[in-house]
């Protein structure tokens, strides 16, 4: 009974361990992977968990593989390595939030995995982590219309309008696809961008052109008074 208990509680630890290293082993596949402290120790945590899974493929029996593989301190040492990786990115994901407010509004873990997002080969699987994500990020939205473009040997997904929330109603095109690269503080912060110009275009078009001119006088007015007081 005691040797069932120990290989119990090593193959539970090894679960722990597998499920840190799914989460944040996409991260070194994507198009912005993390780089400095973050990055390195990421780097390390991974190899060593490859190297203990590759030994436990290739042995032919689970038995030896919970009782002497997993036994020992190799496990707790590659759990403290996971950790200090997660401990490092969400440093990093604090420094994303600090440039760009509204990631604020998510959790650590779904923005782990929007960082890895193009990492996923498939379009549906990363429109599926990114539109899990928009609502937060940007009240009132519900989803995005994504294509893929490719930028050097990697798939990433571009956005071509934002749908409207009723299902009846045309959605907010942009005035040209704007590409999902970068880390995400980079790319949220370029959406909100396209998405006001392409807000502000629309309004413009359904505007008519003679009730915009007193504010466009009032505008002018105002430039040529700031330039008259520098």
């Amino acid at each position: 009974r005691g040797r069932l208990v120990g290989m119990e509680n090593n193959f539970m630890r090894f679960l722990r361990c597998q499920e840190a290293w799914l989460q944040m082993s996409p991260l070194l596949h994507c198009h912005a992977p993390p780089v400095g402290p973050s990055g390195a120790a990421l780097q390390r945590a991974d190899r060593e968990f490859r190297d203990l899974a590759a030994e436990l493929a290739f042995r032919a029996l689970l038995q030896p593989c919970l009782e002497e593989v997993l036994s020992g301190d190799r496990l707790a040492e590659i759990q403290t390595l996971l950790d200090a990786a997660r401990q490092q990115l969400t440093e990093s994901l604090n420094d994303m939030r600090a440039k760009c407010f509204r990631l604020f509004f998510v959790e650590d873990d779904l923005l782990l995995r929007l960082w890895g997002y193009s990492a996923l080969r498939d379009l549906s699987e990363q429109q599926t982590v990114i539109n899990a994500c928009i609502p937060k990020l940007f009240p009132g939205w519900q989803s995005l219309l994504l294509s893929r473009r490719r930028r050097g040997c990697t798939e990433l997904a571009a956005v071509a309008a934002v749908p409207s929330s009723k299902g009846d109603e045309p959605g907010l095109a942009l005035a040209e696809p704007l590409v999902l690269s970068g880390s995400p503080d980079n790319w949220v912060s370029a959406l909100s961008a396209a998405v006001s110009d392409a807000f502000r275009g629309q309004l413009m078009a359904e505007v008519p052109p003679e009730s915009l001119e007193p504010w466009q006088s009032r505008r002018r007015e105002e430039l040529e008074q700031a330039l008259l007081t520098q």
